[in-house]
């Protein structure tokens, strides 16, 4: 048979640690590709993974500490702090924003979601106290009568570093357990340093689960171990691992408490597991999953072997489901934004507009509708889809203000965010009441856009030399008004501008959005200028962690991907729990459940069997 030699360096596809990316194939309303293959079927990718636990310290002691510069110059393990550094105040580092370290030992990497069909791979360690992430893969099917998940043992594994004996830079040699049929060291000597190995502990005695020792050039047990860490003797039996927390773990300085009774009497020195690494991360791994629509059977495979096999209890009907799919991240998760949280929360979906929580159905290109107040009925507020943002219509008041009787008062504490396009009016109006002059306004001025807001007697103007808005040309902008007592703090995408004293300013009463008057197309203004995506108010503060949850939103629909989503950390985190990190190579979705694979390193799907194929690879024209 024909065959084909591969040299030099593999390429494929980079997700690199701490990403937030992934690859969207849309639903294809004609069922086409997989969609409309209901029947068997194999899902294989060539991939490179690379390492989210990173190289941690849970060692308490100050000397311990990681090099957290050179954890971020590379993109295949994620950066880590030292115990020390974290316990100091260790939220301030981009790795702790992006996902914590207790969420690295459950990390899922996706390969595949869909609906109906999942393949990720899942971290199965408890610590990064030398220990690399270590990866078990699963494998989900739903059909119309159940869903069943296969899950292997963990596969992708690190290894020791070296094969040679471990020295100091000095040249002492340390106190290694090898395996003399892989010459390979298993074990070294539990330190409370990084150089010396004259610091170790001795066992004393045990009680239960808790084992006394004695200490050689330190204070306490968790300056030489830390929690979740496996321990042994000199002569490589385990004596337990440490409990998870560390309370529990170093009950007193001396004292180290495993998570099951200790079964034997240890002897001497303490040990730990040697120096391990991610090589995993220099490699290449072909991953399979398979599912027979007639018998139910599921089977994973790695580099060809297979690792876990199950049958599902109702293979059939299956069908791949209606969404949208995704490889390298879960990414239709979200945080969870409960709309009715806000007093008023009007945008362009329509159909989950509210205010006070009942649905407002009449933003539509209709005409007339019972919530609005058009000078006539061509003047009801059109969405424009002429003029979308990422494929969602401007809501465009034109003359008319949509109107609802005393819908709040603003007092103390309120908030609102806005998302829209600079139409560049003298005037836009977001909200006003019908008994006064009561209103919220953004004004132009010799290109300066200001926001100014009036309680009928006394209006408060924010700075008229300092825009709150881009030109028109920036796209949807995402503006948040905040106002806390006598201040009022100004956001635009996240960037805070600057504060308004706004302690003149007593209750506003509001019955309008987009316009000043019961009438607004009877030209007494140019004030129902307002071309909106988005209007929220709360007549009270949100909290940040809801305010930047509906930014982040807001900022996924209209801003992004032009520019990056300053509230990624917070809407986005649900899903950053499932980033792949690592290189993906190929990826293909075949017809048939195959036992029998032609490459490890390159896939070579047939073309009639084919659904999905993806080849992530430099190549050159002879």
């Amino acid at each position: 048979m024909p065959q084909t030699a591969y040299v030099g360096k593999k390429h494929g596809l980079v997700f690199p640690a701490m990403c937030s990316g992934y690859i969207k194939i849309p639903y294809d309303t004609q069922t086409r590709g997989f969609w409309e293959h209901n029947d068997s079927f194999t899902i294989e990718s060539v991939i490179t993974p690379y390492d989210v636990n990173g190289y941690g310290i849970e060692r308490d002691k100050s000397g311990l500490t990681t090099s957290y510069a050179s954890g971020v110059s590379t993109k295949k393990i994620m950066p880590s702090l030292d115990k020390v550094t974290k316990d100091a105040g260790g939220t301030a580092y981009q790795d702790f924003n992006y996902i914590t370290y207790a969420e690295r030992f459950n990390h899922k990497m996706y390969l595949f979601y869909n609906p109906k069909v999942e393949l990720y791979l899942e971290n199965t360690t408890a610590t990064n106290e030398n220990q690399p992430a270590e990866y078990k893969i699963n494998f989900k099917v739903v059909t119309s009568g159940s869903t069943k998940t296969i899950t292997s043992d963990a596969v992708i594994l690190s290894r020791t570093e070296a094969y040679n004996v471990l020295q100091e830079s000095d040249g002492t040699l340390i106190q290694t357990v090898y395996n003399k049929d892989m010459d390979s060291p298993l074990y070294v000597r539990a330190s409370n340093t990084a150089s010396d190995t004259d610091n170790y502990m001795t066992y004393s005695s045990k009680l239960g689960s808790v084992m006394t020792v004695t200490l050689n050039g330190g204070l306490k047990t968790e300056e030489f171990v830390g929690i979740n860490q496996k321990l042994y003797t000199s002569d490589g039996t385990l004596i337990g691992t440490t409990k998870s927390t560390t309370a529990d773990a170093f009950p007193a300085d001396e004292e180290i408490d495993f998570t099951e009774t200790i079964s034997f009497t240890p002897s001497g020195q303490i040990y730990v597991e040697a120096p391990k690494q991610a090589i995993y991360t220099e490699s290449t791994y072909h991953i399979a999953a398979t599912f027979e629509a007639s018998t139910g059977d599921m089977n994973i495979y790695v580099n060809g072997f297979n690792v876990k096999s199950d049958t599902h209890a109702n293979p059939n009907p299956f069908y791949w489901g209606t969404e949208d799919s995704y490889i390298g991240q879960n990414a239709s998760l979200s945080e969870t934004i409960d709309k009715e949280t806000a007093v008023v929360w009007i945008d362009t979906d329509a159909l989950t507009s509210t205010i006070h929580g009942e649905a407002i159905t009449s933003v539509t290109n209709q005409g007339l509708g019972g919530d609005f107040a058009p000078s006539m009925p061509v003047d009801a507020p059109f969405l424009l889809h002429d003029e979308s943002i990422n494929n969602y219509p401007i809501l465009s008041f034109g003359d008319a203000g949509l109107v609802r009787g005393t819908y709040t008062n603003l007092t103390t504490n309120w908030d609102m965010i806005v998302a829209l396009k600079n139409s560049e009016a003298a005037i836009t109006t977001l909200v006003a009441g019908l008994s006064g002059g009561d209103h919220i306004q953004i004004k132009k001025t010799s290109d300066v856009y200001y926001l100014e807001i009036e309680d009928n007697t006394t209006s408060v103007t924010s700075s008229t030399t300092s825009s709150i808005l881009h030109d028109a040309s920036y796209g949807a902008q995402v503006l948040r008004f905040k106002k806390t007592g006598d201040v009022l703090y100004i956001y635009n995408n996240g960037k805070y501008l600057q504060t308004v004293d706004v302690s003149a300013i007593g209750t506003l009463t509001l019955d309008f959005i987009g316009t000043l008057v019961t009438s607004p197309g009877g030209g007494l203004d140019a004030t129902a200028n307002a071309k909106l995506l988005t209007l929220i108010i709360e007549d009270d503060n949100f909290t940040d962690e809801y305010a930047n949850k509906v930014q982040g939103l807001l900022c996924d629909k209209y801003v992004t991907p032009s520019t990056h989503n300053p509230f990624e950390n917070t809407y986005r985190k649900t899903a950053r729990n499932t980033q792949f990190m690592g290189q993906l190579h190929d990826f293909a979705i075949t017809k048939t459940a195959r036992k029998f694979f032609d490459s490890m390193y390159t896939l070579v799907p047939q073309q009639k069997n084919t659904l999905l194929y993806y080849r992530f690879e430099e190549t050159k024209d002879d």
